[in-house]
């Protein structure tokens, strides 16, 4: 399993979506003293963190062992890990070379909204094809151009990369419950329903 900025990465098992993973943003907030009529709050947080779950699939009994393993080396909730979202969260317009430290994006106001609201959208999972495990990379800085967005990145990006590469963020996640429940449909084939909270306030500054 790999290992980026001090968290371990769940990349020893690519999980389930099905046909896609409806999230639950939780902003936890203040509720102020209103007089009569609308009421005001105060967030406790810049930005929401995405509560959801995705299947692990097990298909022998190793990979059910391998799974007990990596809840208990997690101590159930207490530590968190790294989970990509798997979907192209950002759309590269221009190739890239192996010694580039930058990321040219087509427009998707990453700069207004994404960048600016801490730690939790500057870690970024590229999956360039043949290229294993992903590459891990953080946003430095990131600038609007003509026609695109400029992400200065924490490293050379150590591959080609092109218009069709993945770009994915990688969060930062608990597990939302202590015990996650293996359910066995046969002695080797298993299934478990996985519930993660985001902790976009424990995301480490890309260095």
């Amino acid at each position: 399993m790999t290992t980026y900025q001090g968290y371990q990465v769940l990349d020893q098992v690519t999980p389930d979506r099905g046909d896609g993973q409806p999230h639950e943003f939780l902003r936890p907030q203040f509720v102020l003293s209103n007089a009569p009529g609308r009421s005001r709050f105060n967030p406790r947080r810049v930005a929401a963190s995405a509560g959801y779950e995705f299947t692990w699939v097990c298909t022998s009994r190793t990979a059910k062992r391998a799974f007990r393993a990596w809840v208990d080396s997690h101590l159930g909730a207490l530590v968190p890990f790294w989970v990509p979202t798997y979907r192209r969260d950002l759309v590269i317009v221009t190739d890239g070379q192996p010694s580039d430290t930058d990321l040219q994006i087509q427009r998707s106001d990453y700069v207004r909204h994404q960048f600016p609201h801490g730690n939790g959208r500057r870690h970024l999972a590229i999956w360039e094809s043949g290229t294993t495990p992903a590459l891990f990379r953080g946003v430095l800085s990131a600038t609007e151009e003509a026609g695109h967005e400029n992400l200065v990145l924490d490293g050379a990006l150590g591959v080609e990369v092109t218009t069709a590469t993945l770009v994915s963020f990688l969060m930062l996640v608990r597990l939302a419950d202590d015990v996650a429940q293996l359910e066995h449909h046969g002695p080797e084939y298993g299934e478990v329903t996985v519930s993660v909270v985001e902790v976009p306030a424990e995301v480490p500054t890309p260095a």
